[in-house]
């Protein structure tokens, strides 16, 4: 019964408590204006406070302000091994800040000390401008600067294929191989190639017309002392004759079969034969030999390879000569010394059976002296293969000072050379 008595007045108590504060009006501080209670300087933070009209007081803190240093000034100048300081003061407070200065090197431009070739690196360094110490080092790349030189031919283009050609730095040893153009033909006035020889044939309608009627041919040699004739004529199968081009394929040996010419001529359509010049062949070991020949249109018509012995060709010797240069004299009847020549230059050229030589040279010695004129003599032997002298004589030269020169004097030997022979020409002293 208490207990409950106890509790129902603890409730009257708070009730009546609520009901008295409800009748009191909530306060809103009112504070005035910040008052600095303590300046703030560079490093410490200050403060301020304001009041309300309750006494309530509110403080709040101000913030440092923070250096402000002046501009850097330099106490004790770097060097390039041995740093340097300098410092600032604050323009509030007076506070000196000092900072180092590294010691640095003043780098110059780049420096070559080795130059770079394709085969290997080079190297460059920089210095101090200053201490003259070397600061930095580099390597330089190779470069791609061969030196490829004339370069070699592997393969030699010809009129329709293409060559190749090797080249090879001297440097490094590095190699290329390049591509040479075919060359293309180059076609003489008779339609020949002056490099590989193919025959090019160009025929009206009506030339064409009678090549695809040739059925047969008929031909010979004929021999005209400088020139040779092979007569060739195209006939159709009723035997007229035909005006067609042909081409003619002509091959001449010698006894030894060595060849003399080789070569395709073009026969016109209006001519009946081809002509080889005794100029145009090599000379043989003998006048015997064979000619060979073959007739063909590509396309149209070809007749075999016939072969005619000839005893006509031009043939040559072989003639060893005195070595140059030499010195010649020619001594009077006392055995005294009179002239002097030097020989530079023997030259001979074979005529049938007859050797024609040439002597070039200068006249060096004159007993009269030196603006004396007069002719020199040269004695000369024609020795064959059996060391046999079968011919001899005395070459004279036109008249000449000393210093004077002269130039290809001829003396003939007639009617003593034989075909295939080695014969020897000796020049000497004249007493």
């Amino acid at each position: 019964m208490k207990k409950t008595l106890s509790i129902l007045l603890a409730v009257i108590m708070t009730l009546g408590m609520l009901a008295g504060c409800g009748e009191q009006p909530e306060h809103i501080h009112s504070f005035g204006e910040w008052t600095i209670t303590k300046n703030p300087t560079c490093t410490e933070a200050g403060e301020q406070e304001r009041l309300c009209s309750c006494g309530e007081r509110q403080v709040q803190s101000i913030p440092e302000k923070g250096h402000s240093f002046s501009e850097w000034v330099i106490a004790k100048p770097a060097t390039c091994t041995e740093a340097g300081e300098q410092y600032a003061i604050c323009n509030i407070c007076g506070q000196r800040m000092t900072q180092s200065i590294p010691a640095e090197h003043k780098n110059g431009d780049w420096i070559v000390d080795k130059m770079p070739t394709c085969a290997e690196s080079g190297t460059k360094h920089k210095e101090c401008t200053v201490c003259g110490v070397k600061t930095e080092s580099a390597e330089i790349p190779k470069t791609n600067d061969h030196k490829w030189g004339n370069g070699t031919i592997i393969n030699a283009a010809t009129c329709t294929i293409a060559g190749k050609k090797e080249f090879v730095c001297s440097i490094c040893g590095a190699n290329k191989v390049e591509t040479i153009v075919a060359l293309g033909h180059d076609k003489d006035s008779e339609g020949v190639c002056k490099r590989c020889g193919q025959q090019f044939v160009e025929m009206s309608e009506k030339e064409r017309s009678a090549a695809i009627s040739v059925s047969e041919m008929s031909h010979g040699i004929v021999d005209y002392s400088t020139t040779v004739h092979i007569n060739v004529t195209l006939v159709d199968k009723n035997r007229h004759n035909l005006e067609t081009p042909a081409l003619v394929e002509v091959r001449i040996v010698d006894s030894k079969n060595k060849v003399l010419y080789h070569k395709t001529l073009l026969k016109k359509a209006t001519s009946k034969y081809v002509e080889i010049s005794y100029d145009e062949m090599e000379p043989g070991y003998d006048k015997n030999g064979t000619i060979y020949y073959r007739v063909y249109n590509t396309g149209f018509f070809e007749f075999g390879e016939v072969g005619k012995d000839a005893d006509f060709l031009p043939w040559t010797v072989s003639v060893k000569l005195t070595s140059v240069p030499c010195t010649l004299s020619e001594y009077n009847w006392q055995n005294k010394k009179q002239e002097s020549c030097k020989i530079t230059g023997i030259s001979y050229k074979c005529v049938g059976t007859s050797l024609h030589f040439y002597v070039t040279g200068e006249k060096t010695y004159d007993i009269e002296g030196k603006n004396y004129s007069r002719s020199f003599s040269i004695g000369w032997k024609l020795y064959d293969s059996d060391n046999y002298v079968i011919s001899n004589g005395t070459l004279y030269t036109t008249s000449l000072k000393t210093g004077e020169k002269f130039r290809n004097v001829e003396e003939t030997i007639y009617g003593v050379l034989e075909p295939g022979k080695t014969y020897k020409l000796v020049f000497s002293d004249v007493r």
